[in-house]
């Protein structure tokens, strides 16, 4: 007994004095610099690869990092660890006076530009922001706090299904009916914000029956039901 006890000290120190993280590395960060991740990471150089808590690395990068979606943290023996990150996709954006301001999925504000930078991504018509700035999410006024959640549900389902790239506008005029324009040819309603889930459902079944020349409404505002109009 004393004998395995004196092993796993020997053991111990032994990986205390080998395995010392001397490098950190980054990939997949775009609108991050490799320095600000690691910044954020707070990860000491010099201490055990094996020790590192890895979940706490990446609480403080996805804490800090606004624009981060996911984090994994990797060892790589025999003193580096990689920070991994997937960040925000850039999918819609609105103007605002003479700008136009670009959002993520969680309607977080990533960028501001002119006209030319928000070519591909989806606009945003039907709401009044409240002084957009970069590195904050969108604000609206009191009378339009439902939008927002109704918002992030209906980016992250185009996101989901890979629609967004087809998806020229998004009209929230009114929350009980949002509307979306599909390739310039196909309006699609929503209706209200229920059940987004297997209204997509219904609406990747009615794209696969139509063809690239059918023009109308996908009416999918009633709960269990999906219809196409032509027009």
């Amino acid at each position: 007994m004393i004998l395995s006890l004196i092993a796993l000290a020997a053991i111990a120190v032994g990986i205390g004095s080998f395995f010392k993280i001397t490098n950190i590395q980054t990939s997949g960060n775009v609108l991050y610099s490799s320095q600000e991740l690691i910044d954020a990471a707070e990860i000491k150089l010099g201490s055990n690869l094996f020790l590192l808590d890895s979940r706490a690395v990446r609480s403080r990068i996805l804490g800090e990092k606004l624009f981060v979606d996911e984090v994994a943290v990797r060892r790589k023996l025999p003193d580096t660890v990689v920070l991994e990150v997937r960040e925000s996709q850039l999918l819609a954006y609105f103007p605002y006076g003479s700008d136009y301001y670009v959002m993520n999925r969680r309607c977080q504000i990533v960028s501001k530009g002119d006209d030319a930078s928000v070519a591909g991504y989806i606009r945003l018509e039907g709401v009044t922001p409240l002084a957009p700035r970069v590195g904050e999410k969108l604000a609206l006024g009191e009378s339009e706090s439902g939008k927002l959640r109704y918002l992030e549900d209906a980016l992250a389902m185009l996101l989901e299904r890979e629609l967004y790239h087809d998806v020229q506008s998004v009209d929230i005029s009114n929350p009980a009916a949002l509307k979306f324009d599909y390739r310039g040819r196909l309006t699609v309603n929503l209706g209200s914000n229920e059940s987004l889930g297997r209204k997509f459902d219904m609406l990747e079944g009615i794209l696969a029956d139509l063809t690239d020349y059918d023009q109308g409404t996908v009416d999918l505002s009633t709960l269990g039901e999906g219809h196409y109009i032509p027009g």
